[in-house]
C-alpha cells in the first residue's frame, strides 16, 4: 500500500483525470482504454482513406501512364502473335507447295528417264550419230511426217 496513492496519482494525472476522481472513475479509464492493436488499427483505418487519397493525386497520372503502356504492350503482343500465326500458316503452305513441286520433278525426272530408254532417243546418249545404221535402227524412217519431208526435199531438189 506504499504506493498506492502514488500510482493512483499517477493514473490520473495519466488519463487526465481530476487530482479528486475517484478508484472507480479511474478504474473504468483502464477498462476503456484500447489495446495497442486496437489502437493501430483505428488509427489506421482513420488514416488510409487520407493516404489513399494523397497518394493517387501524387502518383496518379505516373500509374495511369504506366497501365497505358501495359495496355499498348499487350496490344502490340496480340499484334506479333497474329502477325506470326499468320507467317506460321504461309510456311506450312510453302512447305507443302514445295513437297508437292518435289514430287512433280520426281515424276518428270522418271518420264525422263523412261524417253531416254526409247529407241529413238539414241541421240541423248551423248555420242553423234554416225548415220551408218540400218533401217531397224532408224526407226524414224518409218514417220509418216519424215517420210514427207524426205517427199517435199526431193521434190524441190527437182526444180
Amino acid at each position: 500500500m506504499k504506493w498506492y496513492n502514488e500510482i493512483l496519482n499517477t493514473l490520473k494525472s495519466f488519463f487526465a483525470l481530476e487530482h479528486d476522481a475517484t478508484e472507480q472513475e479511474v478504474h473504468e479509464k483502464l477498462t476503456g482504454m484500447k489495446t495497442y492493436d486496437e489502437m493501430k488499427q483505428s488509427i489506421e483505418a482513420e488514416l488510409r482513406p487520407r493516404i489513399e487519397h494523397e497518394e493517387a493525386e501524387r502518383y496518379g497520372p505516373q500509374i495511369a501512364a504506366a497501365e497505358q503502356r501495359a495496355e499498348d504492350a499487350e496490344t502490340k503482343a496480340g499484334d506479333l502473335d497474329a502477325q506470326l500465326n499468320a507467317a506460321n500458316e504461309q510456311i506450312e503452305s510453302l512447305q507443302a507447295r514445295i513437297t508437292q513441286l518435289e514430287a512433280d520433278a520426281k515424276s518428270l525426272q522418271e518420264q525422263i528417264q523412261a524417253l531416254e530408254k526409247l529407241p529413238a532417243a539414241d541421240h541423248t546418249s551423248g555420242q553423234p550419230g554416225t548415220g551408218n545404221q540400218s533401217a531397224a535402227e532408224k526407226p524414224y524412217l518409218k514417220n509418216p511426217l519424215y517420210l514427207k519431208a524426205k517427199a517435199m526435199q526431193s521434190r524441190m531438189a527437182e526444180q
